[in-house]
């Protein structure tokens, strides 16, 4: 029987299990799922035949006490934000998922550094752990749409990862799990956003162009820190916007201290306007 450990702690990553889960017989296979003290309680009820360890994601000396009480063979690290000692990955076979095109792209928030760039097309990829960030052999690439909510690019995410998951457990039991290099590319590694990168300057928005400005404000759509700017002593949470290119200046209501549920309102930018679909003013 093959052990199998899934790290994960996303939502999207609990979806990609229990989507797998669906299509593999269990018989054949012993999964352990270790996660943190996290939201992932709702999806505990989905698992009930499975051993679940909520743990410290840096305590490593715990991890591997898993994997050896456990004879881990093979250890997914699914939306794992922490950094693995080599040790770990030298003594099992640690394989990671990284929503881009590897090469590029590698480093945290992935999705926020393609979208800001607006960026079309991206990847998803299953690559062998190293000791070097996003840099491992690699055991499928598939494409994907940077089109549209974050909620739908998820979608997009859960339902091709499950399928090479699904693939590749198959291929690690049949002992024919192969690799290729990844090409060259710059080293440049990119760093995780911090909370307070999602602050705009209101007063600097008007020299944002639609494009621009649509795709900061989607690409940190939940369950990121959401988008905001200050007014005043409130903050202003803004996670959906549409484009106006022209507009009644005696009907425009522009975000003020004083906004109310039941009417709309528009930022100025370069080259139109924009409006606010989905909001929060609090303070």
């Amino acid at each position: 029987m093959k052990k199998i450990a899934f790290l994960a702690y996303r939502e999207w990553s609990f979806l990609i299990l229990e989507k797998i889960l669906n299509c593999l017989n269990l018989l054949k296979y012993k999964i352990v799922i270790i996660t943190t003290a996290c939201d992932s309680k709702f999806y505990f009820k989905k698992f009930k035949k499975i051993k679940i360890y909520q743990i410290n994601p840096k305590n490593n000396e715990k991890i591997e006490e898993i994997f050896k009480k456990n004879n881990i063979s093979l250890a997914l690290f699914y939306g794992w934000s922490w950094i693995v000692p080599s040790n770990i990955i030298k003594k099992y076979l640690c394989l990671s998922l990284h929503p881009s095109k590897l090469p590029k792209y590698k480093g945290g928030s992935p999705l926020q550094h393609q979208i800001i760039r607006n960026e079309k097309k991206s990847a998803v990829t299953i690559f062998k752990m190293n000791n070097k960030i996003d840099s491992g052999d690699i055991y499928a690439q598939k494409s994907i749409s940077l089109n549209g909510s974050l909620n739908n690019i998820f979608n997009r995410i859960v339902t091709v990862s499950s399928i090479m998951t699904r693939n590749l457990i198959i291929d690690y039991c049949k002992d024919r799990l192969f690799f290729f290099k990844q090409k060259k590319n710059s080293n440049k590694i990119f760093k995780r956003r911090k909370p307070q990168e999602s602050e705009f300057n209101i007063t600097n928005v008007k020299n944002y162009n639609y494009i621009y400005f649509y795709n900061f404000i989607r690409m940190l759509d939940n369950p990121y820190p959401n988008a905001f700017c200050r007014i005043g002593n409130k903050k202003l949470y803004i996670t959906k916007v549409s484009k106006i290119k022209k507009i009644n200046n005696e009907q425009i209501s522009f975000i003020n201290e004083r906004m109310k549920k039941n009417k709309q309102y528009f930022i100025k930018l370069k080259d139109s306007y924009a409006k606010i679909l989905e909001w929060k003013l609090i303070g």
